[in-house]
């Protein structure tokens, strides 16, 4: 009898420790060591190198749409704000000033202000790459003029607003449309437009180089007129549309080619493009002073000496004109 109750009591307390053994552990959660086992180390990620370190070739002329956005940093290599986009006369192609926007977070509570566009410098990475990645503004972004919206009756626009329009021939038929603009900022100019002409008239995914000042717009503002025939325009440059990324546009012959009226500075407008004037000296976009021209647009009064308006006449405190 005892030694049955010794055999029962010995089979019990096997299959309890053999229970007991089966058990796992306490987890210790996905991805993480057995006790008793060093832990692996995990190395976060460096995310590469920095876009603004590593660039460092200056571009001499760039498209606006690949400007825009791009970070700017001060002499100190600190990032102060991003290019929101450039004010320009379209009836020659002058830029007067670049639209800066400067502080807040995500898009919120930030001001844009107005710069010359002699003190930006914009880089790639290589010479390989046209594309900007930074752009670096020479001196201090305090005393910056702010930049308000352009009036509807300005003779000014927004480079943004331009790009996108439709242009018609002088028949009035439509014929293509602003796909870009080449901006050389140094010389403040946006001298070229690139166009995307209907299938008829360019071909597929060919873009032409089209001086901005010979684009007249509509009083309506809505679209574009180019006196260009068919056959004419097989004489102007052309490119593919995939190849501008890496196409050095100021080594262009059609570049390097263009003045006269891209640069020219119509009668009576006051001469800040370029120019490092102080804050205050950009032209206003809302502005009513000026004369009258049979086209409708307004003329600003004319600069005095250091870009600001001779005495007795508005404008010389006003802020320049904006993106917003």
């Amino acid at each position: 009898m005892n030694s049955t109750r010794k055999l029962m009591a010995l089979a019990v307390s096997m299959a309890f420790a053999g229970s007991a053994a089966a058990q796992p552990g306490p987890s210790t959660g996905a991805g993480d060591s057995p006790r008793g086992t060093a832990s692996p180390s995990i190395t976060a990620p460096t995310g590469g190198v920095s876009p603004a370190s590593s660039a460092t070739h200056e571009l001499k002329a760039t498209r606006l749409s690949k400007l825009r956005g791009v970070n700017i940093y001060d002499n100190n290599a600190k990032k102060i704000g991003e290019v929101a986009d450039v004010v320009i006369d379209p009836a020659t192609g002058r830029i007067l000033h670049t639209i800066v926007s400067i502080g807040g977070v995500m898009g919120i509570g930030d001001k844009e202000h107005a710069v010359p566009t002699k003190q930006l410098r914009v880089f790639s990475r290589s010479a390989d790459d046209a594309v900007p990645v930074k752009v670096e503004l020479s001196g201090g972004s305090q005393s910056l003029p702010r930049a308000e919206k352009l009036d509807k009756d300005s003779p000014y626009l927004l480079g943004s607003r331009l790009v996108g329009l439709d242009i018609n021939d002088g028949g009035g038929k439509e014929i293509g449309e602003v796909e870009d603009l080449v901006l050389d900022l140094q010389a403040g100019e946006a001298k070229y437009a690139l166009v995307d002409f209907v299938d008829s008239w360019g071909g597929d995914d060919k873009l032409f180089a089209i001086p901005v000042a010979e684009l007249k717009r509509n009083r309506d503002s809505r679209n574009l007129v180019l006196n260009v025939t068919k056959e004419s325009l097989a004489q102007r440059p052309s490119m593919d549309e995939a190849r501008l990324d890496k196409m050095d546009l100021s080594a262009q012959p059609w570049m390097q080619a263009a003045g006269g009226a891209a640069g020219a500075s119509p009668a009576g407008a006051p001469s800040t493009a370029g120019s490092g004037g102080s804050a205050g000296s950009m032209p206003a976009g809302g502005s009513d002073a000026g004369s009258s021209t049979a086209t409708g647009s307004r003329t600003p009064p004319s600069a005095g000496p250091g870009g600001t308006p001779p005495a007795g006449s508005a404008g010389g405190s006003q802020p320049a004109a904006g993106a917003k």
